[in-house]
């Protein structure tokens, strides 16, 4: 199953270093849709600060931007 990182981003951008396991990029994106809106059971503190949610795939490449709130 690919690799998928979901760095936060307000001018710098923190990387996501654990990544997660997902099917596919479609699955990624709703993933980080449902990030940007409700921190998807993590943390609220650790999307302060931040206004977008960006993934990655295994090769490094953004493939999705969201506005985070």
């Amino acid at each position: 199953m690919p690799k998928y990182y979901f760095d936060l981003e307000d001018g710098t951008r923190a990387r996501d270093t654990q990544g997660a396991e997902l099917p596919n990029d479609q699955a990624a994106r709703q993933e980080a849709a449902l990030r940007a809106l409700n921190g998807n059971g993590h943390q609220l503190d650790h999307y302060a600060g931040f206004g977008t949610i960006i993934v990655r795939n295994e090769d490094g490449e953004d493939i999705f931007r969201k506005r985070i709130g």
